[in-house]
């Protein structure tokens, strides 16, 4: 073979690999960079939905919670777990919190944009939802979170 083409076969297949490189790195981080789906609780099947329960409540235990400066008075009330649209609330802000914060790097726009703009609503939408409930006075306190209709 003459030394042009053996040079032009290195370099298709220089680019052959470096386009083979390039769509394996990109197929890895659109996966991991994906966004975790908001929870869908009507559709979850009922221990599918328990499960996802007690992982959103040990994330507010954990994370939300020690996480906020509570006014006196507006601290998440343990009824909350018993409240569906408090619920849904906080699930699509964990679901949010885990894209943010589910990765080796934590994406700083993501967690400003976080903090500043979605937290701040949902949480004055969680305190108008509980702002009726007393301590031992809630009636859905007592229940057990049924499937939503």
């Amino acid at each position: 073979m003459r030394p042009a083409t053996i040079l032009r076969i290195h370099s298709i297949i220089s680019a052959s690999l470096d386009l083979a490189v390039r769509y394996e790195w990109t197929d890895r981080n659109v996966a991991k960079n994906a966004r975790p789906p908001a929870p869908d609780w009507s559709a979850m099947d009922q221990s599918t939905r328990a499960a996802e329960l007690a992982r959103l409540s040990e994330w507010v235990t954990r994370v939300l919670v020690p996480s906020q400066a509570w006014p006196r008075g507006r601290e998440l009330r343990p009824c909350r777990r018993a409240h569906w649209p408090v619920i849904w609330e906080l699930g699509v802000v964990w679901a949010e919190w885990r894209r943010v914060y589910g990765r080796d790097a934590p994406e700083l726009a993501g967690a400003l944009e976080l903090e500043s703009r979605w937290l701040p609503g949902a949480l004055e939408r969680v305190h108008r939802a509980l702002a009726d409930c007393r301590p031992h006075e809630c009636i859905l306190a007592a229940a057990t979170p049924q499937r939503p209709t």
